[in-house]
């Protein structure tokens, strides 16, 4: 039985790779640029309702979505990735969360 076509070995000069090149994560991961466009809008959107928080102590809502954030960030990562958070990174995301809750919830006597 005769080789098939693409299975036979070419004989040219091996092609060069350019040398890697930074590039978004999904461009990396072969998803496309409009993925990479969504991740960028969906951030944009995440700082920009930041900005509508109506309460003076806005330092402290930014540190609530950074907790947040930390947590969906694994999360995310989980569902849409298939990563699998390890024990530190679970432990990481409870003290960023815990944080989170003395900032926002601590009683302060104003």
């Amino acid at each position: 039985m005769p080789t098939p076509p693409a299975c036979r070995r070419a004989h040219t000069a091996p092609v060069r790779k350019p040398p890697p090149c930074p590039s978004p994560e999904g461009e990396r991961e072969h998803r496309g640029w409009l993925w990479v466009g969504a991740g960028i809008v969906a951030l944009g959107l995440y700082g920009f309702v930041a900005t509508f928080q109506p309460d003076a102590h806005f330092g402290r809502i930014l540190a609530a979505y950074g907790g947040i954030f930390v947590a969906g960030s694994l999360l995310w990562g989980a569902v849409a990735d298939g990563y699998r958070p390890d024990r530190f990174d679970i432990t990481g995301t409870l003290v960023c969360l815990t944080g989170m809750a003395v900032i926002m919830y601590a009683p302060r006597g104003h």
